[in-house]
């Protein structure tokens, strides 16, 4: 297996369980933990509840439960709703993620962080597709760029 494959479940599947490898994509359904070391891509149709590690995730579909990752990158499709751990954060206009924010903490995530809590629901402008993100912190707090 080269450092290229992927692993995808079909959005015909919906599994329950523990999934661990290198990059996966999942299209269907799936309850559990993923402990991948790649990038897991959650895809529009997905509907997800699960612990998630990665080294990058990105959402485009349902999720429910925890991810930590390096770079979470959430799309317009998106609806999530937990806890998201994550050194850099994209969202795209039209997704709606409820739920607990740490940023710039280590993908595994100090065990004294504290999220803070958070809706954000990024609507779409009468026009222009932006991209909130947030970058991690260098000496001083994280702020919010957003490019049009």
């Amino acid at each position: 297996m080269s450092t290229n494959d992927v692993s995808v479940l079909s959005e015909d599947t919906s599994l329950a369980g523990r999934i661990s490898g290198q990059d996966l994509t999942v299209l269907g359904g799936f309850e559990g933990e993923i402990n991948v070391r790649g990038r897991l891509r959650i895809g529009p149709n997905a509907k997800v509840n699960a612990k998630v590690k990665a080294e990058s995730v990105e959402l485009e579909g349902h999720f429910e439960g925890e991810i930590r990752t390096k770079m979470l990158s959430v799309a317009p499709s998106a609806r999530a709703h937990g806890l998201f751990l994550a050194d850099r954060l994209a969202i795209r206009e039209g997704a709606v993620v409820e739920g607990a924010f740490n940023l710039a903490v280590e993908s595994d995530a100090r065990p004294d962080a504290k999220p803070e809590a958070a809706t954000v629901v990024v609507a779409p402008p009468a026009a222009a597709d932006a991209t909130m993100m947030v970058p991690p912190p260098a000496t001083e707090p994280a702020q919010v760029a957003q490019s049009a």
